[in-house]
């Protein structure tokens, strides 16, 4: 009966632990902006910015780029920026910490550094700010 007894207060204290701890979207989500990036070649593709409020997205911003390495030239313009439901799906989306140290040391790094030298050493808001002063200049 013991036995049973201290099996039982440990499994409740386990229980409580698990529920005290941090899981990853709450802490993606300590963030004012999510990144994701689509693209089927490096040089052209998508930045999307998923925005929060309180933890809760709000909207979504899709920015579509070129990069030329080469010439070392970028070009970015806003395609999307729409509402999203509360509900909306985040799963691909990351925070800063997680996108950059993803980004660090593949060969995406030196396509982003095209954009700006320390792109992969900001923010995703900075990143945001940046990409959104950059095709405000377009215009």
């Amino acid at each position: 009966m013991k036995l049973l007894l201290l099996l039982l207060l440990l499994s409740i204290g386990l229980f409580s632990l698990s529920c005290t701890t941090p899981s990853k979207t709450t802490q993606q989500m300590s963030e004012k902006f999510l990144i994701h990036t689509r693209y089927k070649v490096i040089e052209h593709g998508y930045f999307k910015f998923l925005e929060l409020k309180d933890s809760v997205p709000i909207k979504e911003i899709t920015f579509i780029y070129n990069i030329d390495k080469k010439s070392r030239e970028f070009s970015i313009s806003l395609l999307n920026n729409k509402e999203v439901n509360f509900d909306y799906n985040i799963k691909d989306f990351k925070n800063s910490q997680e996108w950059n140290s993803k980004q660090h040391n593949s060969y995406r790094e030196q396509y982003y550094k095209v954009i700006n030298e320390n792109f992969l050493h900001i923010s995703n808001e900075a990143k945001f700010k940046l990409l959104d002063s950059l095709t405000v200049d377009e215009k």
